[in-house]
């Protein structure tokens, strides 16, 4: 799971559907069951953004449509209930709405990560419709045109995707508005909430950006400032977290330091499996497994992954000041690092920033409790 967490229509909580939802997932996490995959359909995109993490191979062959059906149909084998087409972008892919409707036959519920710029009113439609989205995420870089484009490198890409979320939205479709927190927008996010609240969309924030997969580091200048993450994660702002308090985190309960090769699987546009999108370390290729559930069972790479998210908590985390309040990607940390488990700025900076935020509404609390005596 990424730092952002998903906030209501109106910045409500949905607490009776988070909270249940997150029951079963801290029960498959232990078990180390699969509930979610992650398609990369196509490295392909309409816009530039920035701070996008994918590099294309140049030498690779994209999957064939017949070869993703039937990719899906391995996923379904392996247990997956919920699957997200992603990208790039995924719209782009000429047979999208075919791949869709693979995911929807073979009884999976349907994610869609996109930049909403190919969403009119046939697709939203559909998506309402013929493949039944149980949500569909719309990347959001900035409250206005000036700042979303700049950050996409197109103009005109902002009102295509609000557009898009609109015509979901009168549909009844349950849309995501998903902002990476830049020092482009940092100063919009507030703006960013409000506009989520006018769409009737939910909003997340993910204040991490992260390198690219072949190790460039040329995103990480992006990254917002300190004193932004500070008011971030304090209690004034925790609107923009859900409602979500600060809180140390309990690694007796759920025990792994994240879901990655337990609870998702991930497939790039060539086949390749992966643990997750974000640690491109490769258990094997779909076209040359027949049988994933006996993959996930046996995999060395899948078993060493989740052999080190077991350790992260008891040792990264641990020997660290704020090791409590701290989101750790173990795929950004060996990108960084070149170790799993080696601690990365932007997760220290954060946790530091949380773990402030903590301590100064205890702090507050005790100065209250002892006015009152």
């Amino acid at each position: 799971m990424t730092e952002a967490s998903k906030s209501a229509p109106g910045g409500r909580t949905d607490n009776v559907d988070t909270n249940h939802y997150r029951r079963i997932l801290k029960k498959e996490w232990n078990r180390g069951n699969p509930l979610a995959a992650n398609f990369e359909l196509t490295f392909r995109c309409n816009l530039k953004c920035e701070f996008c993490y994918n590099v294309d191979d140049p030498v690779s062959r994209e999957l064939t449509t017949p070869q993703i059906l039937d990719s899906l149909r391995k996923l379904k084998s392996l247990g997956v209930l919920y699957c997200a087409l992603t990208g790039g972008e995924p719209m782009v892919h000429p047979d999208f709405w075919e791949i869709a409707q693979g995911v929807k036959r073979h009884g999976m519920a349907l994610r869609l990560y996109t930049n909403g710029c190919y969403i009119d009113d046939r697709a939203a439609e559909r998506f309402a419709g013929d493949v039944r989205a149980l949500e569909v995420e719309i990347s959001i870089h900035g409250a206005t045109a000036e700042t979303h484009d700049r950050l996409t490198g197109i103009r005109g890409s902002l009102d295509k995707a609000l557009h898009g979320v609109r015509l979901l939205r009168r549909r009844g479709v349950k849309v995501i508005l998903k902002t990476p927190i830049t020092r482009t927008n940092e100063n919009e996010v507030w703006d960013i909430q409000r506009l989520g609240r006018d769409l009737d969309a939910f909003v997340t924030f993910d204040p991490v950006v992260t390198p690219r997969d072949d190790g460039d580091m040329d995103p990480l200048r992006l990254q917002a400032t300190p004193d932004f993450l500070r008011r971030f994660w304090s209690e004034e702002w925790k609107e923009l977290r859900g409602g979500h308090e600060v809180t140390p985190m309990d690694h007796t309960e759920v025990r792994a330091n994240c879901g990655t090769g337990r609870t998702t699987i991930a497939l790039d546009p060539y086949g390749n499996i992966y643990p997750c999108i974000q640690w491109r370390r490769k258990a094997g290729n779909i076209l040359e497994v027949e049988d994933l559930a006996e993959l996930w069972r046996q995999s060395p790479v899948l078993q060493e992954v989740r052999d080190v998210a077991l350790k992260v908590p008891q040792t990264t985390l641990k020997g660290c000041d704020s090791g409590e309040f701290c989101t750790f990607c173990m795929g950004v940390a060996e990108i960084q690092t070149g170790d799993p488990m080696g601690m990365y700025p932007q997760a220290l900076t954060n946790a530091r920033a949380k773990l402030e935020s903590y301590n100064k509404k205890h702090e507050d609390k005790a100065g209250v409790a002892s006015v009152g005596r």
